[in-house]
């Protein structure tokens, strides 16, 4: 197929290149044959700047992507730009590893379709991955001049936002966004590095994929789609709208396990436990088991005016005195409305009311009596879910340093 010809934006440059993501998504149709992995030609590109794609399980999302990108370059010369939380996952071992199937598939099979046969082997050296030919001894014969991918770490936010300048950084990847540690201003940081590539451009197009599904992450809380994202079950996706108009495309990847991984599923992990999911399938989120709260008649409610806020969620905890436990903390849902007058509200968000404390509270004994409880494990939920939420706020509050 000959290239097509290049169009843009508001007919400037500067403005971007207008894809044509119909004919990019049946390059890849022809490119890839396998039928059991994640296929990327159904994520709504073209209208939304963001797409967020999680799974519980590997489903190829990354390659798929990484091959996505490479045909946009073959047709438009565009470049990858590969995102990872720190600079320890960009060195050369993590960063081609993302690379090692379009690498070694059938000997360079993708690499000599994406480049007529020009090259057949990638090349990594300071951050940037290269085309390039090897001999039958695997040295390097020749490479290409410039690369089709560039690597970068949030955690150099700071220093990128000066120096990076990506003209053609259409592409870019985020990749493992879930983590169990990141770092509070980890998506602002992000943002500053999206900011330094893009520049005027409007096509630029930002994928977010993880392996890893925590509900309570904090993009999630950035992006304003917590509750959309909680409300999502295996297979199935939703485009979502910022009140300043960005859209997000998220979907939680559900692939069916082929005959062979459900026999051997069968065989050695068919037990009731949903933190198998990422292993079995089949399920949504997993939440963590806690003791639930269960009730007596002699159970005194002595106070029910603490909440919690997380992000998008409030939650209550009531204080009670019991004949067996002693002095116990309740939690459980609540909806989001005006406080009563003798409340107080934890919360992490921006504080803008005399009620609302800031983190832990500890500085007032309601809050410090409270927290004592959870550290001796006197504190029952409504659910796992709940149980949940309150120990992201805790993990929150440390990440802060509070």
């Amino acid at each position: 197929m000959k290239k097509p010809t290049i169009q843009y934006y508001d007919n400037k440059e500067e403005h971007g290149v207008i894809y044509d993501w119909d004919m990019i998504r049946k390059e890849y149709k022809k490119l890839v044959k396998v039928s059991d992995i994640y296929d990327p030609t159904t994520a709504p590109i073209e209208t939304c700047g963001w797409t967020v794609l999680m799974s519980i399980r590997s489903t190829g999302k990354t390659t798929a992507w990484l091959l996505m990108g490479l045909i946009a370059r073959k047709y438009y010369g565009s470049k990858i730009i590969y995102v990872r939380h720190t600079e320890d996952e960009i060195m050369p071992k993590f960063a081609m590893e993302a690379l090692n199937v379009i690498k070694n598939y059938k000997d360079g099979f993708y690499i000599e379709k994406l480049t007529d046969g020009r090259w057949n082997s990638l090349y990594y050296h300071a951050r940037r991955t290269y085309y390039c030919f090897r001999d039958e001894d695997g040295k390097i014969i020749e490479q290409d001049e410039e690369p089709f991918m560039v690597s970068v770490s949030i955690d150099h936010a700071e220093e990128l936002k000066s120096n990076l300048n990506e003209p053609k950084g259409d592409i870019v990847l985020v990749d493992e966004f879930i983590r169990s540690s990141v770092d509070p201003d980890a998506f602002v940081d992000l943002c500053q590095i999206l900011s330094s590539i893009v520049r005027f451009r409007k096509s630029m197009r930002v994928i977010c994929l993880a392996n890893n599904t925590n509900v309570h992450h904090l993009f999630f809380r950035e992006w304003g789609i917590s509750s959309d994202v909680r409300d999502l079950k295996e297979g199935q996706y939703k485009i979502c709208e910022t009140e300043m108009g960005t859209r997000l495309y998220i979907e939680l990847i559900g692939l069916k396990p082929s005959r062979i991984r459900q026999e051997v599923n069968t065989l050695y992990f068919g037990f009731k436990n949903p933190k198998l999911a990422s292993i079995q399938g089949g399920v949504s989120w997993a939440f963590d088991n806690v003791p639930h709260i269960h009730t007596a008649d002699t159970d005194i409610y002595l106070y029910r005016g603490l909440h919690l806020e997380i992000n998008d969620q409030r939650l209550r905890v009531e204080f009670v005195a019991t004949e067996d436990r002693g002095l116990i903390a309740n939690v459980v849902p609540e909806r989001r409305r005006p406080l009563p007058q003798d409340a107080l509200l934890l919360s992490l968000g921006e504080i803008t009311d005399v009620q609302m404390v800031y983190g832990f509270g500890e500085h007032l004994p309601i809050c410090k009596r409270f927290w004592q409880l959870y550290k001796q494990y006197k504190v029952y939920y409504a659910d796992n879910e709940t149980g949940s939420l309150v120990t992201e706020y805790v993990k929150q509050c440390r990440l802060k340093r509070l």
